[in-house]
């Protein structure tokens, strides 16, 4: 049985900020896939095979403390995975730099 769940990542914007774009980003979601799966308690990040980003993680527990970071050097299937069995239950924050560019999004472990 599957239990891989898609984290979504997004682009953060402040609330209310003056930065805040007028207009849809060109690229408004991130140019890889992050899953979390809760059986072997890791997260798997896919690119693709000729994968030249640079990516990079910080994985925030629901305290806003930095539980793991790293980076993502990819295999021949465009593949990378962390384990994360030290993570406590509860939810969690992944911000994802891909070329210095940032993306957030949120899982929970159970």
């Amino acid at each position: 049985m599957n239990h891989d769940t898609q984290v979504n990542l997004r682009r953060p914007y402040p609330i209310g900020g003056s930065t805040r774009p007028s207009h849809s980003p060109t690229k408004p979601s991130a140019p890889i896939e992050v899953y979390f799966d809760s059986n072997s308690e890791s997260m798997i990040f896919v690119g693709n095979k000729n994968n030249k980003d640079e990516v990079s993680y910080i994985i925030y527990d629901e305290n806003g403390f930095v539980v793991a970071t790293g980076s993502c050097v990819f295999d021949e299937e465009g593949k990378f995975s962390i384990t994360l069995n030290q993570l406590r239950k509860g939810m969690h924050s992944i911000g994802v730099i891909v070329n210095g560019e940032e993306f957030i999004g949120a899982f929970e472990v159970y």
